[in-house]
């Protein structure tokens, strides 16, 4: 399975599927006029990642494996988290229109534990 980013520490493995829509939601209409839209994230998409996770939780039963659907935030901004056998799909939005420095900074908040080692830091001149 091909994935567009994973990261790994000791213990953990992060995936991270990004994709680029014009809206991370759905809207489904109601035709009862007195029921508002409702908006919902892609089942497409966090199937596609639910599956990777599956894949990669076999591949690496020793490590806890969570991730990530990463949209660029157009209208809204999304922070959602949905629990599954395989592990955590955290769903999110990233301001694109931003400096370099400050979105890396806001990718690296993506998975805390990179925040925390200085070595990816100093990597990223941050």
């Amino acid at each position: 399975m091909k994935t567009d980013i994973n990261i790994e520490t000791q213990d953990e493995l992060y995936v991270i599927d990004a994709k680029f829509y014009q809206s991370a939601l759905k809207i489904s209409f109601d035709f009862d006029s007195s029921k508002p839209d409702s908006k919902k994230i892609n089942s497409a998409h966090l199937y596609q990642l639910f599956t990777y996770l599956t894949y990669a939780a076999v591949k690496s039963s020793s490590k806890t494996v969570s991730g990530i659907l990463l949209y660029p935030r157009n209208h809204y901004d999304i922070e959602h988290v949905v629990t599954t056998v395989s592990g955590d799909i955290r769903v999110a939005t990233i301001d694109c229109n931003q400096d370099w420095g400050s979105l890396t900074r806001n990718l690296l908040d993506l998975v805390p534990r990179l925040r925390e080692d200085s070595s990816v830091v100093k990597k990223y001149a941050i």
